[in-house]
């Protein structure tokens, strides 16, 4: 069997520890950046591993611990994915938690060099020592 990891910020230490991946809210907003920390460890590249992982941190504890479903959805619609309002009694996100997200989304960017914000995920740039 498998053991996943659920919590983005166990991700590294958790592949370290031989869990085989990753379930994690964040994934639905910078699946790229998830997945590029996923490489990092599986090929060695442990400093970049770790390095992405604090950067991924502040972003993913925004669309879980801080502003749950609403969050979430909102970060999601920035990147350029399709997400709706969420259901009620739940509130959509309101303008300053959407500037909070884009900020956070904007910091990744400058760390992974990568356009996230409307790029629903597609590829527009790789970090240095990423596998091809």
């Amino acid at each position: 069997f498998s053991v996943l990891t659920g919590v983005a910020g166990m991700m590294y230490a958790g592949l370290l520890s031989g869990t085989t991946g990753s379930i994690v809210a964040v994934a639905n907003v910078v699946p790229n950046v998830a997945v590029q920390l996923y490489e990092f460890v599986v090929t060695g590249q442990l400093h970049h591993a770790l390095a992405l992982q604090r950067a991924i941190a502040p972003l993913a504890r925004a669309v879980t611990q801080q502003h749950g479903v609403a969050g979430l959805k909102a970060a999601m619609a920035l990147a350029g994915f399709p997400a709706s309002t969420p259901r009620l009694p739940l509130a959509p996100a309101s303008d300053a938690v959407v500037d909070e997200l884009r900020g956070l989304l904007r910091h990744l960017e400058a760390f992974t060099g990568r356009t996230l914000i409307g790029s629903a995920g597609r590829d527009s740039a790789r970090l240095e020592g990423q596998p091809s």
